[in-house]
């Protein structure tokens, strides 16, 4: 998950492929060809604990969000974790831990939506 070539990319090669230059065969997900789009992705620096709200458009449904730290721990509520408001327009990040660390997110809603 990340840039490719300028663009947007989220994808999972098949075990033997490099996810950069495998096949259309060689992926078993890819952006373009998923049931879900991306629909925004960010970096959050946090200097400790906190939590910023980031502005979410064109979606109805719940989205499905992926969150990356760059110390690598996993997401979980007594660590960081985010939360999607009741009408799909708010995503808030939450570092509940006082360490300073970036999380990133990505944000990926169905098809059918603008």
């Amino acid at each position: 998950m990340g840039f490719l070539n300028g663009g947007f990319v989220a994808r999972v090669s098949r075990p033997g492929f490099d996810v950069k230059s495998a096949p259309d065969y060689g992926y078993l997900f890819r952006e373009d060809t998923a049931s879900i789009r991306p629909v925004t992705s960010g970096s959050i620096p946090f200097g400790g604990a906190g939590s910023i709200a980031v502005a979410l458009s064109g979606l109805t449904d719940a989205p499905f969000v992926i969150l990356k730290s760059n110390d690598s721990s996993v997401p979980s509520l007594d660590n960081y974790y985010a939360k999607i408001n009741a009408t799909f327009t708010t995503l808030t990040v939450v570092n509940v831990r006082g360490i300073a660390r970036t999380l990133s997110y990505f944000v990926f809603g169905p098809m059918n939506q603008a």
